[in-house]
């Protein structure tokens, strides 16, 4: 999907549904190195189960499979990058028809990590029944990090996605209410 009709997709604006303190406080001790709540027993399944039930979408539909959580390629080791250990490998996936995978396998939703799953479940409590914009705007979050100069390049996404649109609802917020 293009920058630009990525950034069409997002003009729907994410509103909140609960009060923005509540929200603040809840990113702010997250986000605290000390904070040790996301270790609770099944942690993993109850962000899963809280972003499903706001949302109404299972978190592994949310985004194009292109975007989604991806596990790590395996990588070679030194001996197998050899020309005569490819030559060889290549005679026996052929005659053992062997498939190599040109895309990495998507990850789990229970693997996308204890931070990305709390902070996507944050940003699900207080954006209730929006799911479908939540995820043009978490789109438009990865592609906005992947177009930064010295950004992570990384297609998927990633908690600092999560995290960016959090701040944008925040500052959103504050700056409708300046006094």
């Amino acid at each position: 999907m293009a920058i630009k009709e990525v950034e069409r997709a997002s003009m729907l604006v994410l509103h909140l549904t609960g009060p923005i303190s509540g929200l603040r406080e809840e990113f702010e001790a997250l986000q605290d190195p000390s904070h040790d709540n996301l270790q609770l027993i099944n942690a993993e399944q109850k962000h899963l189960d809280a972003i499903e039930d706001n949302w109404r979408i299972k978190p592994k539909n949310l985004l194009p499979v292109e975007l989604q959580p991806k596990k790590k390629a395996l990588r070679l080791e030194k001996w197998e990058q050899g020309e005569e250990f490819l030559k060889a490998r290549e005679k026996w996936a052929r005659y053992f028809d062997w498939k190599e995978e040109k895309e990495p396998e998507l990850k789990n939703p229970l693997d996308w990590g204890m931070s990305l799953l709390a902070h996507l479940a944050l940003l699900s409590d207080y954006t209730v029944d929006q799911g479908d914009i939540a995820a043009k705007t978490l789109e438009h979050a990865i592609y906005r990090r992947i177009h930064v100069k010295w950004a992570r390049k990384m297609k998927e996404l990633m908690e600092e996605d999560v995290i960016s649109v959090i701040e944008d609802l925040i500052w959103d917020d504050e700056e409708m209410n300046f006094d």
